[in-house]
């Protein structure tokens, strides 16, 4: 493998050239920022195998570890938990639910199990604010609160990945998919926090979903619990999480406007967002089957479909998808209707008139569409298809 790695360089500084030309080209400040300080150590590395045939693969681990591994401290965590919720909840209006999630699900299966066995979390991906509801909602249940990765977009500058890192966030930079180096040191930190006992959070999607719907699962993702498993003979419980937001901050960057969110956006478009604990996964379940990766996944994603609230707005989005977007209040209070009774699923609201009343209204609110004497006009076809798909699944919500 040291052959294989010290061969590549070259190809790594030219794949690393090109990657700094096209952050030039689209003003990527963390890229602009880090891309030279790597072209620089694999020129240096290639320098020196071919001076003296020196294979420090040492060094090489050395510095991908650094760059990836978080730096937690849990007293600045809880810190700022308690801080943050609060400024959330002022800066909202006082609004309920705007410091914490809403939680639902199984919390008393996990509570009872997050006591005994090392816990993976693998909640659903659709906002950067997704860590920090996670963390929240955790912490308010008095369950244990991970390590997570962040996108090295997030961590734009180095003053701020040092914070984060302090809050127990590591490094990910999903542009490496060809490093094997890298990715050989990104599944190997996440294994061995797990067989150390900290719990460990991952997005199995791999990114947020660009679309409002649940992305296929990459199980590579998955691996460091069964191989935590399988090193340790410890059981390792695999707990997804489906998120379910009123409103993502990042909606029109998703849906192809010329926006990207800013800090702002994440504390004043963040209205209600739902956390529901889906039914425990325990990994010795699948560890002699063929592929055990591959079954926790189908797992995780049934259990995201079973759990994931459909919020009024969503499902108000979908009927009207659903019915070519011709279609008058009364005629949509009766296909509401028909589908609680039709189509099973973890609606926050039953009664369909409450739900046709509170989805117009923030529908109308984020100027997705617009209703006059009983008719609805779409204004954005985009972004009422994002919500709409939120809660569409071929032939059931459940």
């Amino acid at each position: 493998m040291t052959d294989r790695i010290l061969k590549q360089s070259s190809l790594l500084i030219k794949s690393l050239e090109k990657r700094y030309q096209e952050a030039k080209e689209s003003n990527d400040v963390t890229d602009l920022l880090q891309i030279p300080k790597e072209i620089q150590f694999w020129s240096e590395v290639e320098k020196k195998f071919q001076e003296t045939g020196n294979k420090d693969l040492t060094k090489i681990l050395d510095f991908y570890v650094t760059e990836i591994a978080d730096d937690y401290k849990p007293f600045l965590r809880d810190t700022l938990i308690h801080l943050i919720a609060p400024a959330r909840y002022v800066l909202s209006g006082f609004k309920s639910g705007a410091g914490l999630p809403k939680i639902g699900g199984c919390v008393k299966e996990v509570k009872a199990l997050a006591s005994r066995y090392d816990i993976l979390y693998t909640p659903t991906h659709r906002s950067h604010l997704d860590s920090i509801e996670v963390a929240f909602g955790l912490k308010w249940l008095g369950l244990p609160v991970p390590r997570y990765a962040a996108d090295k977009k997030v961590m734009a500058t180095p003053g701020l990945a040092s914070v984060l890192k302090s809050l127990g966030a590591y490094m990910v930079d999903r542009k490496r998919n060809r490093n094997i180096l890298y990715l050989e040191c990104l599944t190997q930190y996440s294994t061995m926090m797990l067989e150390a006992g900290i719990p460990t959070l991952v997005y199995p999607e791999g990114t947020r979903s660009r679309t409002g719907g649940i992305l296929p699962i990459k199980t590579g993702i998955l691996s460091t619990s069964v191989e935590a498993y399988k090193h340790t003979g410890s059981e390792v419980i695999v707990v997804p999480i489906v998120l379910s937001y009123e409103n993502v901050p990042e909606d029109e960057e998703f849906c192809g406007k010329d926006k990207k969110s800013g800090f702002k956006d994440f504390f004043y478009k963040r209205k209600e967002v739902y956390m529901d604990l889906c039914e425990p996964i325990p990994v010795s379940r699948y560890i002699h089957e063929e592929d055990p990766t591959g079954s926790i996944g189908f797992e995780i994603t049934q259990g995201w479909k079973k759990y994931r609230r459909i919020l009024p707005n969503q499902l108000v989005a979908r009927m009207i998808v659903e019915s070519g977007g011709e279609v008058n209040t009364n005629e949509l209070r009766n296909l509401i209707k028909e589908t609680l009774l039709t189509k099973k699923g973890n609606y926050l609201i039953q009664d369909s008139a409450e739900i046709l009343k509170r989805g117009l209204k923030i529908l109308k609110q984020k100027k997705i569409l617009s209703l006059e004497n009983g008719n609805l006009k779409i204004l954005d076809k985009n972004l009422i298809q994002y919500y709409a798909n939120m809660c569409s699944d071929e032939s059931s919500y459940s």
